[in-house]
Formats: structure tokens, C-alpha cells, sequence
């Protein structure tokens, strides 16, 4: 019983990491393989982390190719590119605030703000619609819930793309399902 429910919940990971995007194919399959090593030792990890990983892709190929034109992330993308042209840098699965702040202090002036989310926040898309991202002004004060000139920045940026928004504390939640397109893969 343990062993089916842990192949479940290895596969479940995969689709996640697979469809997420945030990682290389060599990252990917190398933290996976560490997962299915960890939680399933009687196997060849390599193997199964590989037999699974391309299970996921295929599935995720196929469902992309249901997928309207513009998905959320066509969008969200979008959004972010113009957020980027306003000095607003975006950290797509970085969920370290640590790393966001070595951005901040790194920066060159002007930054306007720094806008980022984790692979959590990114799993959450996936499955629920909603993208919590954080967002801090150039100097590293986080946004506040009201009236913040960078928050309602952000907003009405992701608004003129289509994508609603709601301040919360040091952020915002967006409403977007993460539907990013596969990359065209040649199989090995």
C-alpha cells in the first residue's frame, strides 16, 4: 500500500515539476531522481525518475494542445515583460527571500520594485488559479495592502493583460492559471 501510494505521490510531483517549466531538463531530472532515491530506495531511482518525467511531458504536450491562444501565462508573460521595461525585476521560482533581497541590494539604481514567486506559489497556480507573488519597492520595503503606488503599478499592469489581482500583505494574488506552453522536445 505504502509503495503505490508513494509512486502516486512521485508521480503527482513530476507532472508539478514537469509542467512548472522553472527547471532545465538536467536540474529537473536530477532533483527528481533524489525524490524517487529517497522515497522509493528499492528501485533504480534513475529509471523511474526518467520513465515518469517523460510520462509527465507527454501528458503535458497533450493537454497544452487543448489549450486556448493566449493561455494565462501567454498573459502573465506578457504582463511581466512590461513590468520589467517599468524597473519592476521579476523572479520566476525564487521563493527565497533571501534572494530576493541579494536582487535588491545588487541593483543598480533605478529599481523600481522587485516582484517574485516560488515553485510553491507556482504548484498553486497549477491546481487552484491563483499565483501568490510577492512584491517590495527598490529599497526592500514590501508593498502595503492599500494605496501603494507600486502595488497598484503591478496591478493595473497585469489588468491591461488581463489578469485580475488583489493586494495582500507584501504582494499580490493573481488570479492565473499556470498553463505554460512545453518547449518542443526531441526524444531521446
Amino acid at each position: 500500500m505504502a509503495d503505490e501510494r508513494d509512486e502516486r505521490e512521485l508521480r503527482d510531483t513530476a507532472r508539478l515539476l514537469v509542467r512548472s517549466g522553472l527547471d532545465s531538463a538536467e536540474a529537473l531530472e536530477e532533483t527528481f531522481t533524489e525524490m524517487v532515491r529517497l522515497q522509493m530506495p528499492h528501485t533504480d531511482p534513475a529509471i523511474m525518475a526518467r520513465a515518469w518525467l517523460l510520462a509527465a511531458h507527454r501528458e503535458w504536450v497533450r493537454d497544452a494542445g487543448t489549450w486556448g491562444v493566449p493561455t494565462d501565462h501567454d498573459r502573465l508573460t506578457a504582463a511581466f515583460d512590461e513590468c520589467r521595461s517599468h524597473s519592476v525585476t521579476v523572479l520566476e521560482g525564487v521563493g527565497d527571500l533571501a534572494e530576493v533581497r541579494r536582487v535588491v541590494e545588487a541593483s543598480t539604481p533605478p529599481l523600481r520594485g522587485v516582484l517574485w514567486f516560488g515553485r510553491e506559489a507556482v504548484f498553486d497556480a497549477l491546481g487552484t488559479g491563483v499565483l501568490l507573488v510577492g512584491l517590495r519597492h527598490g529599497n526592500g520595503a514590501p508593498v502595503e495592502v492599500e494605496g501603494d503606488p507600486l502595488g497598484a503599478a503591478v496591478a493595473g499592469c497585469l489588468e491591461r493583460h488581463g489578469i485580475a489581482s488583489r493586494p495582500v500583505v507584501g504582494g499580490l494574488e493573481v488570479a492565473t492559471w499556470w498553463q505554460r506552453r512545453p518547449a518542443q522536445v526531441t526524444a531521446a
